[in-house]
């Protein structure tokens, strides 16, 4: 009798752990499959562009055409208030500062998955204090997949 309730424990312990197994595989599997997305991967690289072009490109394009000891407030004011930037396109995303980020284009448009670079855009929305990083997106995705 104590040795079949051994063997039952041994046997009980193998099943969980075994489940357990089957289920962080499938787990990861679903994880994997959701942020290799070409959705996902499209988006990522999106907010990249975007950090880029507002942090490195326009937010010093302001600064250099304000001039030197203007508020910075007085500068980024409209933009908050008037609900942000214009929408800002793909396409221009992807050729500003000499085309730099061409290379993106393929996370876009690709044999999986399709976006429309003259509609696909983002928001930028300067916040206070309106230093290089105070600032929040909104993102339009115009994508198909296939």
């Amino acid at each position: 009798m104590k040795i079949e309730r051994a063997r039952a424990r041994q046997v009980k312990k193998v099943a969980v752990t075994v489940i357990l197994i089957a289920a962080v595989a499938v787990a990861g599997s679903l994880w994997c499959n959701y942020y290799f997305s070409p959705a996902e991967r499209a988006g990522r690289e999106l907010e990249k562009l975007t950090k880029d072009y507002y942090e490195n490109f326009f937010y010093d394009l302001v600064l250099k055409e304000g001039g030197e000891g203007v508020d910075l407030a007085e500068l980024f004011a409209p933009y908050e208030k008037g609900g942000g930037m214009q929408p800002v396109l793909l396409r221009q995303l992807l050729l500003f500062d000499s085309g730099r980020h061409e290379s993106s284009r393929k996370e876009f448009i690709n044999d999986s998955y399709r976006c429309d670079t003259n509609t696909t855009s983002v928001r930028i929305k300067p916040t206070a204090p309106y230093g290089r990083n105070d600032w929040t997106a909104e993102y339009n995705l115009s994508c198909t997949n296939g």
